[in-house]
């Protein structure tokens, strides 16, 4: 945060996201990504199925699932697809 900023994180931010379009869209990237791999994650533990597991039903490279994982990756509608069928789920999208 920026040197005499007074208020939470969130409230910063706002701020910055008002300031700047540039960093308001980098930021959205950033939140869907992480959103996905949380999700990812989560789904593949309440399945109790390790990362190469998954890997294998879902036909990827077990170091896909792991970028993924890790928000290093943005993973494909494909992929995406892919990783919902191994995982014995539907794939959702929405615009709000």
């Amino acid at each position: 945060m920026e040197k005499g900023f007074k208020g939470s994180i969130d409230d910063y931010i706002a701020a910055k996201r008002q300031q700047s379009q540039a960093f308001a869209d980098e930021y959205d990237q950033e939140d869907i990504r992480l959103k996905l791999a949380v999700m990812i994650s989560q789904k593949r533990r309440e399945a109790n199925l390790s990362q190469a597991q998954l890997a294998d039903k879902a036909g990827l490279p077990q170091s896909t699932v792991a970028r993924i994982e890790l928000g290093d990756n943005y993973p494909s509608s494909k992929t995406l697809q892919a990783i919902a069928k191994a995982l014995n789920k539907k794939l959702s999208v929405q615009l709000v």
